[in-house]
């Protein structure tokens, strides 16, 4: 039998499947705690204010909003809601105007309309800000300040979490002599004044929107936010927030997150070439002529010896610190190469006319990913283990292809869906998608799949997604979150 003619087949009967389970996810028939830890803001605050509903907390390019009642999460501002770009020096609550004044970097003054949720800029109270309700603190009159988290602990003006980093109380506060709220350079916390008391407060990034995500040759996590900021995550704690806006950072404009340095940190393209951002911020600036040749960077490759970079017209590649070269393409038309990854037969690459897998010093077409030739495939991830399988988006749906030799099916079929955004396999042999705004477990060998929209820690649709054992973060609208992957996902299809 021709499997190409009997897989829509079965296409179409698992889509039955598929969309019969769909009701069941979004109704909650599924229930199983999947324990979302919302990511915090790192970085030095430069202010604290507060008023009878809200705590602010301002750092130099963001705002930073608390409710004092209930759970919800904190929101985040910057220069789109009318926050100075020059940067933000200091903060104050009136009670008589009942505003939050802000002072910029360079001397302006601004006031902050909690309905509008946006600054404009007036002339401050002559007087000054004036509350009864807030009162600043000394650090060191806090007498009985304890960390209620387990293996923190208090060192003088420091919070020392449990292993050893310590973050510097900045500013605290104590409102109706009862709340006790601190800004350290990890973080908030809050808790009561009479016991000392407190605990963290989940803040979520430097801004309330995050839509893609890397790891990096060390483990760390990356997360680009939606205008531009990269947080890196080490063990789940933010330790480095790089804000495109910092004028430090010029080179940040457009920026994208291509994925790992070998060396450490990750890639980034800008729209003058590469960059590489760690911790300590930009490392290497390979823009101007030292950028590679064919247009902006689409996707990056970093291996033991060759940095390999598709951009929007050829492939380029560079071996050690050498300059760029390009190789004419293999293919019939210059185009952009979507996407690179590694295989255990070599270097592949996705373009709009399908693959090309680099075979030694020769550039072949991959016969076992033949049906891709005619299609413009944007995306596709590589399991890293047996039995390899590459699983590759052309726009409608998600094919599953082996590589020859090493077991597996060709002829699994995900229904075609308007959105994807990312997929990438998990040591279990499934296959994780930001769908349609969801984030997706799908098992390829059985058809099992299971769907989530809502309790994921986030506010709206998942951006993006990467499965790290027995989590998965998770980028989008509200930020970044760490989630259980839960019991009822897809079984995994390798013995335990």
């Amino acid at each position: 039998m021709d499997m190409r003619r009997r897989t829509p087949l079965r296409s179409a009967a698992k889509g039955s499947l598929l969309a019969a389970l769909l009701p069941l996810c979004a109704s909650g028939q599924f229930l199983s705690p999947l324990e979302p830890r919302s990511f915090g803001e790192t970085g030095r605050p430069v202010g604290l204010a507060a008023s009878a509903f809200e705590v602010w907390v301002a750092y130099p390019r963001t705002l930073l909003q608390f409710r004092r009642m209930g759970t919800e999460g904190p929101r985040w501002f910057g220069e789109a809601q009318g926050l100075p770009s020059e940067g933000l020096a200091s903060i104050c609550y009136d009670e008589p105007s009942q505003s939050l004044w802000i002072k910029s970097v360079t001397g302006r003054s601004l006031r902050w309309s909690a309905g509008f949720g946006s600054a404009r800029e007036e002339s401050p109270p002559a007087g000054g800000c004036s509350s009864r309700l807030g009162k600043a603190l000394d650090v060191p009159t806090i007498a009985n300040l304890a960390p209620a988290s387990p293996g923190w602990l208090r060192m003088g003006s420091d919070l020392v979490d449990p292993r050893g980093t310590r973050f510097r109380i900045q500013y605290a506060m104590s409102l109706d002599d009862r709340e006790l709220w601190l800004a350290t350079d990890g973080g908030v916390w809050s808790g009561r004044l009479i016991t000392g008391r407190v605990d963290p407060r989940p803040a979520g990034l430097a801004e309330p929107c995050a839509y893609r995500i890397s790891p990096d040759s060390s483990g760390a996590i990356w997360l680009q936010g939606c205008e531009g900021s990269f947080t890196a995550l080490v063990d789940e704690v933010p330790r480095a927030t790089i804000l495109a806006s910092d004028p430090r950072n010029s080179e940040l404009a457009s920026p994208r997150i291509l994925g790992a340095a070998k060396n450490r940190g990750i890639w980034v393209s800008v729209i003058s070439g590469l960059v590489r951002l760690s911790v300590d911020g930009v490392e290497e600036r390979l823009v101007g002529r030292k950028a590679p040749f064919g247009g902006r960077v689409l996707s990056c490759l970093d291996t033991r010896d060759t940095l390999w970079c598709g951009t929007q017209n050829s492939l380029s590649w560079r071996a050690g610190s050498k300059s760029f070269q390009t190789d004419p393409p293999p293919w019939e038309h210059v185009g952009p190469v979507h996407a690179i990854q590694s295989t255990p037969m070599g270097i592949l690459v996705a373009t709009n006319k399908g693959f090309w897998l680099r075979s030694g010093l020769d550039w072949v077409r991959p016969t076992w990913l033949k049906d891709a030739e005619s299609r413009a495939v944007t995306r596709f991830a590589v399991e890293r283990q047996e039995p390899y399988r590459v699983a590759w988006w052309d726009g409608r749906e998600v094919r599953i292809d082996t590589i020859p030799g090493h077991g597996g099916s060709t002829d699994r079929w995900l229904p075609g869906q308007p959105a994807l955004r990312s997929m990438s396999f998990d040591l279990d042999g499934r296959l994780h998608l930001s769908l349609n705004g969801s984030w997706v477990i799908w098992n390829p060998s059985t058809g099992e799949h299971r769907e989530w929209k809502a309790g994921l820690g986030l506010e709206g649709d998942v951006y993006d997604v990467m499965p790290r054992g027995e989590r998965a973060i998770l980028a989008g609208e509200g930020g970044g979150a760490s989630v259980r992957v839960p019991s009822y996902a897809p079984p995994s299809t390798r013995s335990k």
